[in-house]
């Protein structure tokens, strides 16, 4: 999961993830990385198993200044939800389909 800015790195205090899966009751927070201009994360499946998995980013600023992403028109966070595919079943198919 990647997040870009438009902050100045200096002006950050921290970025993170809050992250749910269908498994989990609540949002845990997982802070990011930075990794050439951009704050990441590795969802590892095999540490978080899950089919189905929600997600928004946070970022604090130094001034304390909090900021959440994605957003709709009216400022509410939109939760970002993706349903998980095991890898070796999702190339199976697709190779399927290319016959």
């Amino acid at each position: 999961m990647d997040l870009f800015v438009d902050f100045d790195k200096n002006e950050i205090e921290s970025a993170s993830v809050f992250i749910k899966t269908d498994v989990m009751e609540n949002y845990m927070e997982f802070p990011l990385k930075t990794v050439r201009a951009r704050y990441r994360h590795h969802f590892n499946p095999l540490l978080t198993p899950a089919i189905e998995i929600e997600y928004f980013f946070v970022v604090i600023l130094k001034d304390d200044s909090i900021y959440a992403a994605p957003l709709d028109k009216d400022g509410y966070i939109i939760l970002v939800k993706r349903t998980l595919e095991n890898p070796a079943e999702y190339f199976k198919r697709k190779l399927a389909q290319r016959r």
